[in-house]
C-alpha cells in the first residue's frame, strides 16, 4: 500500500526520473546508508522486510523507506549503473532536453547561451538556478567568460554524453533540466545514433543547423565574405542527414512524434543577414531544406523555427536565446517570462 501511495504521488506530480549516465529511467532509485562511516549501498530501500516506515542498515543506522517519508534527502544512485544522483532525483519533474545536428553547427555555444541566460536570470532574481551537480558544476561554471571572451567552445568529444543538469526553482515550483550535447558524428550512422537512449525520453528536441554550412547558401556569398567566414564555417555532411538520422532513432525507440516538439534553430544570426519575414520559408527557398521544414512540420506535434545568436553585448544575452528559451521551457511548467 505504501509503495503504491508513493508511485501514486510521482504519478500526480509528474515526475519520471532518469539516469543521466545510462539514460535509463529510474522507477527509484538506490540509497547509500546516511551514517558517514558506513559504504553500503542500498539498491532498494522501499518497504519490505527490512523495515515498513524505516529501513535498518547492517550497521544500524536507519533510513527513509520512501519518497514520500524523505528518502531524496539521502545520497542517491543509479541502480543500474550504480552512478551517484547528485541531483536528488524524486523531488521534482525532470526535463531531458536533447541538442542534436551536424558536427560544429552550434549546439555546445547555443548550450552555453541558454546557461549564462538562466544565470542572469537568477541574478536578476527571477528564478532560482543551480548547478545540480559536480560535474555540470566542473564543465559549465566558465560558460559565461568564454561567451563574454568570444572564445569557441572546445569541441565536443565523440562519446556518449552526460547530462548537464540545472534545478530549476520558480514560484511555480521546482524543475530538473537535464541537457544533453552529443557529438554531430554520433547522428551520421544508425549504431552510433542509437547508443544515445536519452532521445526516448524527451518530449522537445533542438535541431541545430548552421546556415554556413549548406552549400546552396555558401555559394551564394561574396568571395570577400566566404574568405572572412571560412574559418567558422562547419563542414560537416548536410544537417539534413543528422535530423533525418535522429528522427528515424527517436521513432525508433517508441516516441510517439504526434505528441514531443520540435525546436528547429539556425545558429550564426550575428553573421548572416537573418530575415525578417517567416524563417522555414527562408530555410526553404534560400537554404534548400525544404524537405526538412516539410517533415519536421509532418511528423511533430509541433515545430518552431529560429534563429539565434549565441553573443553577449556587455553582460546582456542576444534578445534571440530567451526567445528560444521561452518556447522551449514554456510548456514544461517554466515562465521566464518576457525580455
Amino acid at each position: 500500500v505504501l509503495r503504491g501511495a508513493d508511485s501514486a504521488v510521482l504519478r500526480v506530480r509528474n515526475i519520471r526520473m532518469v539516469c543521466p549516465d545510462c539514460y535509463e529511467r529510474v522507477p527509484y532509485p538506490g540509497y547509500e546508508c546516511p551514517d558517514p562511516g558506513c559504504a553500503r549501498r542500498h539498491r532498494d530501500v522501499r518497504p519490505g522486510r527490512f523495515g515498513i516506515l524505516r529501513r535498518r542498515c547492517r550497521c544500524g543506522t536507519r533510513m527513509s523507506t520512501l519518497l514520500l517519508f524523505g528518502s531524496s534527502r539521502m545520497n542517491a544512485f543509479c541502480p543500474y549503473c550504480g552512478h551517484s544522483l547528485e541531483h536528488r532525483p524524486g523531488q521534482a519533474p525532470e526535463i531531458v532536453l536533447p541538442f542534436f545536428g551536424a558536427g560544429g553547427a552550434g549546439k555546445t555555444r547555443l548550450l552555453f547561451s541558454m546557461v549564462v541566460q538562466l544565470q542572469q536570470l537568477n541574478e536578476d532574481g527571477r528564478l532560482r538556478a543551480e548547478f545540480g551537480d559536480s560535474a555540470t558544476t566542473r564543465e559549465l561554471s566558465m560558460a559565461g567568460t568564454i561567451l563574454r571572451s568570444q572564445q569557441a567552445p572546445a569541441k565536443t568529444a565523440v562519446q556518449l554524453p552526460r547530462a548537464y543538469i540545472i534545478r530549476l526553482t520558480l514560484a511555480s515550483g521546482t524543475r530538473i533540466l537535464h541537457m544533453f550535447d552529443a557529438a554531430g558524428e554520433l547522428f551520421y550512422t544508425t549504431e552510433r545514433t542509437q547508443e544515445l537512449r536519452y532521445l526516448g525520453q524527451a518530449r522537445t528536441f533542438i535541431l541545430v543547423v548552421d546556415p554556413l554550412s549548406v552549400p546552396a547558401f555558401w555559394d551564394r556569398l561574396p568571395p570577400e565574405r566566404q574568405a572572412a567566414l571560412g574559418g567558422l564555417r562547419s563542414t560537416a555532411p548536410s544537417p539534413d542527414l543528422a535530423y533525418q538520422q535522429a528522427y528515424q532513432e527517436i521513432e525508433a525507440m517508441g516516441v510517439q512524434l504526434r505528441k514531443v516538439r520540435l525546436a528547429v534553430v539556425f545558429s550564426r544570426a550575428d553573421l548572416i543577414d537573418a530575415p525578417g519575414t517567416d524563417i522555414a520559408e527562408w530555410a526553404s527557398d534560400v537554404l534548400g531544406l525544404g524537405n526538412l521544414v516539410r517533415s519536421a512540420r509532418l511528423n511533430f506535434r509541433e515545430a518552431r523555427f529560429f534563429f539565434t545568436a549565441a553573443v553577449m553585448t556587455g553582460e546582456v544575452m542576444d534578445e534571440s536565446v530567451p526567445a528560444l528559451m521561452r518556447w522551449v521551457l514554456g510548456q514544461h511548467g517554466i515562465d521566464l517570462g518576457a525580455s
